[in-house]
């Protein structure tokens, strides 16, 4: 939760066999995503993508906001 009343909810979607991009270490495209849902209203007001990262090499699971710059 943020000091806006959001919630920020990483999607990394893990796989269950204990590695992130599975069994044979290949990541989906699309994979990763960042929502900021607004808790007044329960809705989702923004949907961010990483489509830039290199999902073949990386994986997430910290982040920061930083409330100024969003």
């Amino acid at each position: 939760m943020d000091a806006q009343d959001n919630l920020w909810v990483l999607d990394s979607k893990p796989s269950t066999s204990g590695s992130i991009f599975g069994p044979d270490s290949t990541a989906p495209t699309g994979q990763f995503k960042l929502l900021k849902i607004d808790t007044k209203n329960n809705q989702i007001a923004r949907i961010y993508t990483f489509d830039d990262l290199d999902k073949a090499k990386s994986g997430l699971n910290d982040v920061r906001i930083d409330l100024e710059k969003i």
